[in-house]
């Protein structure tokens, strides 16, 4: 018979693991941030990709911009809420990755969105770095 304490140590067990996971991913992953292959300034062929992107995030047969190049989709989620979707993209010969969102389209109940946004005024000071 299992007893309501041995449950409760193999649950604290279980979630001490998911931690130790968690903070272990959490810190190789500014190292490894530190070595990505993006550039400062604009760059042309990168932002043609991102379009080509952004193009498939939206249901049509009548689309004639073509599929990214050097990027391919790794998960493409439902529509949820209000009309929301998100693609997520990695690169095929870098360690990048590209998260497209797409907002607001022409249904109304898209456009509700944007009616319950907040509209919060900025505070502050913008500083050079």
């Amino acid at each position: 018979m299992i007893t309501l304490r041995q449950v409760f140590i193999k649950t604290a067990t279980s979630i001490k693991s998911i931690i130790f996971v968690i903070l272990a991913v959490l810190m190789i992953g500014p190292v490894s941030a530190q070595t990505t292959v993006l550039k400062l300034g604009f760059d042309k062929a990168e932002y043609i990709e991102l379009i080509r992107m952004h193009a498939r995030l939206y249901d049509t047969t009548k689309n004639k911009i073509p599929y990214p190049v050097h990027f391919k989709s790794v998960y493409n989620s439902p529509t949820v809420g209000m009309e929301n979707r998100w693609d997520l993209w990695s690169s095929k010969k870098s360690a990048v990755a590209v998260i497209n969102l797409r907002g607001t389209t022409t249904n109304p109940v898209s456009w509700l969105e944007n009616f319950y946004a907040a509209m919060v005024p900025a505070s502050g000071l913008c500083k050079n770095f």
